[in-house]
């Protein structure tokens, strides 16, 4: 049992959450940035639905680990993919299972699977490729019937990582070849502060996951045939529920309570469950996308307040200018004549 977790405080939904676990009674702490440090990384969320899956990329990175350090025992709400670009370290789960981080492997950790990693025994840098997301699979909108032209990649995936937990694939070494192109397409991008990035990573991503699945399936592994997890787990609807509220962005004073149900939890058992897993509770995530698309639509568009209100569903614009003016500092429209007189 996860006790006495300690969260990075007030996480928005555009930030990585991470949740560090004590180790005995002592939270371990963070290793310098002259050990571990993040040269590039690009943060999301950005959604994708196609096939019966659901794609929400988080995070993506290189983390470059240099000398000798660790990084704390933690977990994360998502799951994250480990692909380790040059030199080696070790990833350690909770539960004393350990994995050489070398080039040519695979490494998936699924949401809130504790673990840490060390670095050092190598002499050469340890350079790893990080990517956070959630992946949903819904069995009755994948197309199985041979004729279908829809080609399911995520499946093999799916099945592999989550039905059966492998956390570990070793890759083929003309499959390796076909990762270390997608990493060396990924890091330019990630290097520079261009329009459409996001774009840019959930193409890498989708061709990862495809080239992954392809290799399971050509080494008999898993076919993607396997998608139907034993039972559905609290994660999984905490992860659904979560994924419900970034579909729907407008004002619902009464999603909270449909999302518990759906789940089937308690109105307050919902609410701890989420703000455990997420950091945050549901209403406050809800309120930042809410707020953080009508930023968007004041910015990148020129509707009148009135419009942009009763499109995120509210019935009164007053309403959505005192919604605003507290979550932001500002009301409506000087918000937007001052952000677009100064885009910095």
């Amino acid at each position: 049992m996860m006790v006495g977790v300690s969260p990075i405080p007030n996480p928005p939904p555009s930030r990585r959450i991470v949740t560090r676990l004590p180790v005995g009674r002592e939270v371990q702490p963070w290793p310098s940035d002259q050990v571990r440090y993040i040269r590039n990384r690009w943060r999301g969320p950005l959604h994708m639905r196609v096939g019966g899956a659901d794609f929400h990329l988080r995070y993506v990175a290189f983390h470059e680990h240099s000398g000798e350090g660790a990084y704390p025992l933690h977990f994360h709400p998502h799951m994250e993919l480990m692909l380790t670009d040059e030199g080696g370290g070790v990833v350690e789960r909770a539960d004393g299972e350990r994995f050489e981080m070398k080039p040519g492997c695979a490494l998936l950790m699924l949401p809130r699977s504790p673990h840490f990693t060390v670095w050092g025994r190598d002499a050469s840098p340890w350079s790893l490729f990080i990517a956070d997301f959630d992946l949903a699979i819904d069995a009755e909108q994948i197309p199985f019937e041979s004729n279908d032209p829809v080609d399911p990649a995520f499946t093999p995936f799916y099945e592999w990582f989550v039905v059966r937990r492998q956390p570990l694939l070793p890759l083929r070494p003309r499959d390796w070849d076909g990762v270390r192109e997608i990493l060396r397409g990924v890091r330019p991008h990630l290097a520079q502060s261009q329009y459409g990035v996001g774009s840019e990573m959930l193409a890498a991503m989708l061709r990862l996951i495809t080239l992954l699945s392809r290799s399971l399936r050509e080494q008999g592994l898993a076919m993607g045939r396997n998608i139907l997890p034993p039972q559905a787990s609290p994660e999984a609807a905490l992860l659904n529920a979560r994924a419900q509220l970034e579909s729907r962005v407008i004002y619902d004073p009464g999603n909270v309570q449909r999302l518990a149900r759906a789940a089937g939890y308690s109105e307050a058992h919902f609410i701890r469950a989420f703000r455990a897993a997420f950091g945050v509770t549901p209403k406050h995530y809800a309120q930042k996308l809410l707020m953080r698309r009508a930023s968007g639509l004041l910015l990148q568009t020129d509707l009148p307040v009135r419009e942009i209100a009763y499109r995120l569903g509210f019935e009164e614009p007053s309403l959505f200018s005192r919604a605003f003016r507290r979550a932001i500092g500002s009301s409506p429209e000087p918000f937007r004549r001052e952000r677009r007189a100064c885009p910095e």
